[in-house]
Order: C-alpha cells, then sequence, then structure tokens
C-alpha cells in the first residue's frame, strides 16, 4: 500500500471533522482524491492564517496576529531567514521559536505563512510552486477516527505540495500529539513524499518538553533531522514600528508621543497605539500597568455593551458576571481547551454566579467573548490577546477555582499561571495554591505532567506548596511512580512526593526499598550527596536482604541501587567507594546478563561504563577477571 492510500484511509474522517462532507465524499473517489486533499490541506488543515478585520470587531480584538491591522515592519531580517531556511534542499526540517509574551512570534508566522503562500521559495535559481502554509490544530486533528493519532495526523502530510506547519503555543500542546506530528512527517519523508516539509513550533521559552520530544520520537534516531532553536529578539527599532501603529491605527499626530516606559515589543506597543487612538490622554508617560489598564477598562465596557445586547439581565452585570465568564474563559481557554460555545456554556454552569441561570445566558456571555476576540478555528478564550488575558487574571480575587475540570482546561490554567509569575506579576501564587487546594492529589499530578512542558517557575512554586501542604501518604505513592526519570524542574517537587510516599508505615519491604532508593536519586539530583548517603546505603541493605530471599527477582535492583550508591559516592569525590559499589553491581549482574542478555544488556552496559569512570577517577586499574 503506498503512502498516499494510508492517508486516504483516513482523510474523510478528517474531512467531516473539518465540516467538509462534500470533499468526504471526493476523497473516497480515485480520480479525484489527490485533488480532494490537496484542497482539505491547503483550505482547512493549513489554511491561510490572514484574515480580513471583520467590520464588527472594536476594541483590543483587532490586533489578533491573523488581521495584520498592524502591517508588518521591522523584522525584515527575521524573515528572510525563515525564507531561506525554508529553500534550503532539506526534505525536512524542524524548528522551535521562542520569545517572550508580545514579541511577535505568531505575527511573524502569519507574515511567513502569507509569503510562502503568495510567492513560494527561491534556492539556486530553482523557484519552488507556491507553498501550503498555515497553522496546524493538533487536537482538532487528534479528535479525527476516535483519537487515532497516526492515521488522523499522517493527513496533514499527504498533499502534492510543498508544506509549512506552525504549532502555536507548543508548550501547552499534548506531547503525544506533538510526538504523533513528528513521526507521521518521519513517515511522510521516508514513504515517498517528494516534497519538502518544514514544521514550526512556537513557545515561550524551550522546556524539558522538547527534550523529551526529540528523546522519544523517531528524531533521537536522524542525524539529518533535528529540533533547531531559533529566540526571536527584541524590535531592532521599536520607535519605527510604534509610528508605523499609530498610522495604521488611525492615531492623531499629536498623540504619537513614543511610551518610553513600555518594553519595546510589538505587544505593548500595539496595544498603546490603540489606546492613544481610542483615548485623548498621550501615552507617552504611562507604565505597562496604565496601558493594561486602560485597554481593559475599554474591553470590559465593549464586553457589557455586547452583553446588554444580547439581553443579559442588569442584575447579573452588576454583579461582574460578564468580567467573571471572561476571566474564567480566559484562563481554562488556551490551546484550544474549550472548543466550542456548548463547552463554554458547560465551564461557566460551574461559576458560583452563573450555575442557577439558564443555558442561554450561560451561551450569550460565551458568545460576548468570543465576538471580541474570535479565534480562527472556532475556539472560546475568553480575552484573546495574551497580555490583557494575564493581566485580568491577576486581578481576580476568587472565583476561578472550579471542580471536575478536564485535563486540557487545567494544563490552560497552569500555563497562565506560569505566564503570570514569570511576568513578574502578583496573583500567580494566589491561583495555583486554588488549584492544588481543591484537589491535591489530582492537581499534583497535573503538576508532574505539565511542568516539563510549561516550564519554571511553575514548578519552584507547586514545591513550595507541596512543602507547606504535604500529601497523604498513599497520594503521594500513587504520584511517585508518575515522575519522569530525568527531569529538571520538578527535581525538588520529586524528592518532595518521594518523601512523603515513605512515610507509609504499612509499607512491604519491597515498595519501601524502592522508594529508599528513589529518595537517594532525587537527593543526588538536587546536589545533596551528603544527605543521600543515607538513604542509597539503606536501599542496598533492603535489597540485600530481599535479594538473599528470591534472588531471580531482586538481585537486578540490588544491582541498580548499588549503581545508585556509587554515583552518591561520585558526588561526594569519594572515588574508591563508588568502584567497590560499581565491581559488586557488576559481580551481581553478570550471571543474569549471560542468562537473559536482552532482558540485562542496558542495565549491564551502563554499569560497565560508570565503572571505567569511577575506576579513572579513583585512579584504579579495572580488575581484568571482572571484565574478562
Amino acid at each position: 500500500m503506498s503512502y498516499l492510500e494510508k492517508v486516504l484511509q483516513y482523510a474523510p474522517v478528517v474531512a467531516e471533522l473539518f465540516g467538509m462532507s462534500r470533499l468526504a465524499e471526493e476523497l473516497t473517489n480515485p480520480t479525484r482524491a489527490q485533488l480532494a486533499l490537496d484542497t482539505l490541506t491547503d483550505q482547512h488543515i493549513l489554511r491561510d492564517p490572514r484574515a480580513p478585520l471583520p467590520h464588527d470587531i472594536i476594541g483590543a480584538g483587532r490586533l489578533r496576529p491573523q488581521y495584520q491591522a498592524v502591517r508588518f515592519t521591522g523584522r525584515k531580517t527575521d524573515i528572510d531567514e525563515y525564507m531561506t531556511w525554508c529553500a534550503r534542499e532539506d526534505k525536512l526540517s524542524i524548528r522551535l521559536l521562542t520569545g517572550d509574551s508580545g514579541r511577535g512570534k505568531t505575527r511573524l508566522m502569519v507574515e511567513l505563512a502569507g509569503q510562502l503562500r503568495e510567492n513560494g521559495t527561491h534556492h539556486g535559481g530553482d523557484t519552488h510552486a507556491r507553498w501550503m502554509a498555515g497553522f496546524v490544530d493538533l487536537a482538532k486533528l487528534a479528535r479525527a477516527n476516535g483519537g487515532c493519532y497516526e492515521g488522523s495526523f499522517s493527513v496533514a502530510f499527504g498533499a502534492n505540495a510543498d508544506l509549512c506547519l506552525i504549532v502555536d503555543y507548543a508548550e501547552g500542546q499534548s506531547q503525544e500529539h506533538l510526538t504523533e506530528l513528528l513521526k507521521a512527517a518521519l513517515k511522510a519523508a521516508d514513504e515517498g513524499r517528494h516534497k519538502k516539509t518544514r514544521i514550526i513550533l512556537i513557545a515561550r521559552q524551550r522546556s524539558e518538553v522538547f527534550d523529551f520530544l526529540t528523546m522519544n520520537s523517531d528524531l533521537a534516531e536522524r542525524a539529518s533531522v533535528k529540533l533547531h532553536d531559533s529566540k526571536l529578539q527584541s524590535l531592532p527599532d521599536p520607535h519605527a514600528f510604534y509610528e508605523q501603529a499609530c498610522i495604521d491605527l488611525n492615531v492623531p499626530e499629536q498623540r504619537r508621543g513614543y511610551p518610553e516606559k513600555l518594553t519595546p515589543d510589538c505587544g505593548l506597543l500595539s496595544l498603546a497605539a490603540l489606546l492613544s487612538a481610542m483615548d485623548e490622554t498621550p501615552v507617552e508617560d504611562k507604565s505597562e500597568a496604565d496601558i493594561l489598564d486602560g485597554m481593559l477598562d475599554h474591553e470590559r465596557r465593549y464586553l457589557r455593551a455586547s452583553a446588554t445586547k444580547a439581553g443579559i439581565g442588569t442584575d447579573l452585570l452588576r454583579e461582574n458576571a460578564d468580567e467573571q465568564a471572561a476571566a474564567l474563559l480566559t484562563f481554562y481557554g488556551l490551546h484550544g481547551a474549550i472548543p466550542t460555545l456548548e463547552a463554554a456554556a458547560d465551564l461557566l454552569a460551574k461559576l458560583p454566579l452563573l450555575g442557577d441561570q439558564t443555558r442561554a445566558v450561560r451561551t450569550g456571555l460565551a458568545r460576548c467573548a468570543a465576538d471580541l476576540y474570535p479565534h480562527p478555528a472556532g475556539h472560546i478564550e475568553g480575552m484573546g490577546l495574551d497580555y490583557l488575558g494575564d493581566h485580568l487574571l491577576r486581578r481576580q480575587k476568587g472565583n476561578l477555582i472550579l471542580p471536575d475540570l478536564s485535563h486540557a482546561n487545567i494544563r490552560s490554567a497552569l500555563t497562565r499561571i506560569t505566564w503570570i509569575k514569570r511576568h513578574g506579576w502578583e496573583g500567580a501564587e494566589h491561583l495555583l495554591d486554588g488549584l492544588l487546594a481543591s484537589d491535591p492529589e489530582r492537581m499534583s499530578g497535573a503538576i508532574i505532567r505539565e511542568t516539563p512542558a510549561v516550564g519554571d517557575p511553575l514548578g519552584r512554586m507547586a514545591t513550595i506548596w507541596l512543602r507547606d501542604n504535604p500529601l497523604p501518604a498513599k497520594s503521594a505513592q500513587s504520584l511517585e511512580g508518575k515522575l519522569p526519570h530525568v527531569t529538571t524542574t520538578l527535581r525538588e517537587f520529586a524528592h518532595l512526593i518521594t518523601a512523603q510516599a515513605l512515610n507509609d508505615p504499612t509499607l512491604n519491604k519491597a515498595q519501601r526499598a524502592s522508594l529508599t532508593n528513589n529518595l537517594a536519586v532525587t537527593l543526588s539530583y538536587l546536589g545533596r550527596h551528603e544527605e543521600a548517603l543515607e538513604p542509597a546505603q539503606e536501599a542496598v541493605k533492603l535489597y540485600r536482604k530481599l535479594a538473599e530471599q528470591r534472588s531471580e527477582a531482586f538481585t537486578p535492583n540490588l544491582a541498580r541501587s548499588l549503581w545508585v550508591l556509587s554515583k552518591v559516592h561520585m558526588g561526594q569525590k569519594a572515588h574508591d567507594g563508588a568502584v567497590a559499589a560499581l565491581h559488586e553491581a557488576l559481580l551481581l549482574i553478570y550471571p543474569f546478563f549471560a542468562a537473559l542478555p536482552t532482558a540485562h544488556a542496558r542495565l549491564t552496559a551502563g554499569l560497565c561504563k560508570e565503572y571505567f569512570n569511577a575506576c579513572a577517577a579513583a585512579g584504579q586499574a579495572e580488575d581484568e577477571a571482572l571484565l574478562a
């Protein structure tokens, strides 16, 4: 079966998901299938991200990147560099674009997709035809075919064209989705798609999830396909950008004084220009908080007017139901976590102020927020500009913590909390503490699941809460097995979880040995080698007794615990102790390796490598009899 035939197995259901029933029928017709697949990719999966400014949109919603209300300027060097990268001969290449909020990452990618669609690329005199380029909605693709990721993700690579797939908010995407996307791209490249593919992941910072991504996918085995980093710098000429923004937003000349107190980035400068267009007070002396407060005042007025027009009662508006609804949708709506108005209404029903209101009222409030900030994929996300959304949330004193949240809603909330804290604003700890206190075990599990993607300071904040609010031992035990084996952002959190899991007098010897060994590992990762020595020695002692009773079951565990003990000794510069521990571990594991090489190859190879290193550090010769 050809690659195209495999793709066409899943393409009809993807077309149905995008509301294209006519295309779904054509995709089953052999003579029209490729053309239909090209149409599905070009117009729906990777549609043109540029959109005309709606005639009825008001307020800051017009600054969404797809509308290009402020024309693209000041980034020619960046766009040229990306166009050159796309023109290279590499069949598949992947980049991670990082930068702070408001830096203009999404706007840059909207421009790139537009230029690729209109002009194609040029390389060595060879002109590539118009590309299919745009932002891919991974959550929507994943819903196709009941979540058969491999099949549905492969549809994005079935078009007969050069492809540029852009994933926004990549740090908030499911790691499983990202992995399947890259696997589908590799398979397409390997199985006969003779076109170029470029994948761009946009994130605020490089977090651990991107390291895990390359380790867990087939990328780890591809020397020619790597995840390349590129960090977007501040605007090279912010004054010129601001002047252009003022022109585009019709700011009177007398009110175009440059706001010197602002960070010179696209987002804040565009908001400042928009505020100058709406207010008679000049913004040149205003701070960041002044600009954001001023814009939120306008947004609240627009939202309230929209709610009044929709028939929302004055009693509800007097209690700020409109603002609470917008804040709730903003907190829980990132990354497509609220896909429809119906889902938004269900979420708002959990808000105490709206719980006894009709579904029509809740849907009406959600629609008001969606109309102010229409999402190109139809998602409901509240205050759609990150700067304003984060500022709105930091001002909320309560009412944002809800029961029975989905994983996607929790991921959105944790992402928002991290952004607020990283920006240096107050309120992040209050929001995180509320989430963790609402369901400590489940939310701690979410911290473990999401922190590698979201990054610090989320891990540090959660550690402080966990230190002050220890989990019951049984809850900690259920979480301990979910901890990543290697992590930077969760090292202290992992140590606390493991230590709290040990506070259970009913643990059997095998459970206590495992947890004690893991405690030594977490302390060693933290560089606390003196503290790690006692649990490392205790784990060896426990496993030695267990191995004496059941050698087949526990001798490999004893060897691993000796390996951990050797690492602790190495951290203390006690090289002789490390050599002795590894020597014993090798003597123990060799008979098992000889009997079942495949099962014990990795452990044996790791012990050998560490033994050589420890001998070199100790200035000792290796035991030739041991290595024979």
